[in-house]
């Protein structure tokens, strides 16, 4: 127990040292790169838009898939 929080004490300690390298940051704030900046803000914006879609889009499409197996084993005649 002491060695996990020992371990979430320096890891928190480390977090503000943590951030990004001087030339991301110099790269994302130059005033002179507004356009390029513009498209990897769109990037990252559909990026995060498809990383949350598809999981959704799968148990979407299983549910699907599960609704109609049932729907049509209700709908079959059974054999007397």
């Amino acid at each position: 127990m002491r060695r996990a929080a020992l371990a979430l004490w320096v890891w928190l300690a480390c977090a503000p040292s943590a951030g990004a390298c001087p030339g991301c940051k110099d790269a994302l704030f130059d005033p002179s790169q507004a356009q390029q900046t513009i498209r990897r803000a769109q990037g990252y914006a559909v990026s995060i838009g498809v990383f949350l879609g598809v999981p959704l889009l799968l148990v979407g499409g299983v549910t699907a898939g599960v609704i109609r197996a049932a729907r049509r084993t209700r709908q079959r005649p059974r054999a007397i």
